[in-house]
């Protein structure tokens, strides 16, 4: 009890800060060893075990901040920038001198502090600020955390001082995350933008993927540009960079495949002259980074790209596209099979003895295992049933991975 009590009032205080630093010489021991950390620390032993288990969790996705010893909090963790994905940030938005006005655990600060820029970063949350602080130092960075609400800072501050405003608004209602409710994000982005139409400003926003971006482009005043943030295939977050100005620029959907610190671009990815033709005709699958930012509906205006489903999330197209924009499948017949699940799974198995096979399924209304099941196949890692639907019948393509 007296340990929980003390967990509870002294969150981040010096006996944590020695935890941290402790448990921080042991972090390349798995697994996770009770016992030791019992005995290093007594009765402040569930302020390390959480600290440890943070520190487990967070070794691949922050590892400067975890080998530099620092303090985690669960929420602020959870909600933290990746590494990778800060740097990125830092060097595809250069600013020397930037605002955050949602400090949380100060990855994107971190990052662009390592740059050169000049930070002041801000939270509602003193006990995050002290652990912020105390995570600067230990990673020589200079950062200006101060405590204060974002529409409070920014009514007594002049916020042509910076040259970038960054928010990451938080998107959980208590432990409820409301990752697609945008309007319920703290602070209201709305709000903040509406408010604040100057043309020297330059701000850029934190969203989730989940978020629709026609919703925004329709709701938040300015010329925008959107990032889709892919790291290993999976869509982390939503960036929406705003700017004012007297003439109205297209609106950019840019899909950014981050490994390590190499990157790709769609737009790059996706220019005509780049496409190398094929003789073989391909299915494409696109990632979730294009999903996000509605970039196949546009796909179809490329040379040799069909759409095979109304909701164009497979393409049959005469290229092969980097994995890191999505899947490329090789089918193994010329013509679709066209019909019922049941017609589907006998054509497979008698014309084609398949017996097995990874099932991708679109606009089926149906889950994987039940697909599974009335097909009667198998899990496979070298054939794959690609599966959609037409009106009342479905389409199906046999595939195997390119060589």
């Amino acid at each position: 009890m007296v340990s929980y009590i003390y967990c509870k009032l002294n969150k981040f205080d010096a006996k944590t800060e020695d935890i941290s630093e402790i448990n921080s010489k042991i972090i390349g021991e798995l697994p996770l060893n009770l016992g030791k950390l019992q005995k290093l620390h007594g009765d402040f032993f569930p302020i390390a075990a959480t600290q440890h288990e943070l520190q487990k969790k967070a070794l691949k996705k922050i590892p400067s901040f975890i080998h530099a010893g620092c303090i985690l909090e669960k929420r602020a963790y959870e909600q933290c920038t990746s590494e990778d994905v800060a740097l990125w940030k830092a060097h595809f938005f250069p600013s020397k001198k930037l605002l955050s006005l949602t400090g949380g655990l100060g990855v994107d600060e971190w990052a662009w502090a390592k740059s050169g820029t000049r930070v002041t970063s801000i939270d509602i949350d003193s006990n995050l600020n002290h652990l912020a602080k105390y995570n600067f130092d230990k990673l020589k960075v200079e950062i200006d955390r101060q405590t204060s609400d974002a529409n409070d800072f920014i009514s007594s501050n002049d916020l042509s001082n910076y040259d970038l405003i960054y928010i990451d608004p938080d998107r959980r209602d208590g432990n409820t995350r409301i990752t697609n409710q945008v309007a319920s994000y703290s602070p209201n982005i709305f709000e903040i933008i509406q408010n604040n139409q100057n043309t020297n400003l330059n701000w850029l926003i934190k969203l989730s993927p989940m978020v629709d971006t026609d919703f925004i482009e329709n709701h938040l005043p300015g010329n925008k540009s959107y990032y889709a943030i892919v790291v290993r295939q999976e869509v982390k977050e939503l960036l929406v960079h705003i700017q004012f100005t007297d003439s109205q620029s297209k609106t950019k959907r840019e899909v950014v495949s981050i490994d390590g610190s190499k990157y790709s671009y769609s737009s790059q990815v996706f220019n005509p002259e780049r496409l190398a033709p094929s003789n073989m005709d391909y299915i494409f699958e696109p990632n979730g980074g294009i999903m996000c930012l509605k970039l196949n509906r546009d796909l179809h205006q490329l040379n040799g790209f069909t759409p095979l489903n109304i909701q164009h999330t497979f393409f049959k197209c005469n290229v092969i596209i980097p994995s890191e924009m999505g899947r490329t499948f090789m089918p193994i017949h010329s013509e679709p099979i066209i019909g019922g699940l049941n017609k589907i799974g006998k054509t497979i198995k008698s014309d084609y003895k398949i017996e097995a096979a990874s099932i991708t399924a679109r606009d089926c209304k149906l889950t994987t295992e039940e697909i599974r099941k009335s097909l009667g196949l198998q899990e496979s890692n070298t054939h794959y049933l690609i599966l959609t639907k037409r009106g009342n019948e479905f389409i199906a393509w046999i595939c195997v991975k390119p060589t």
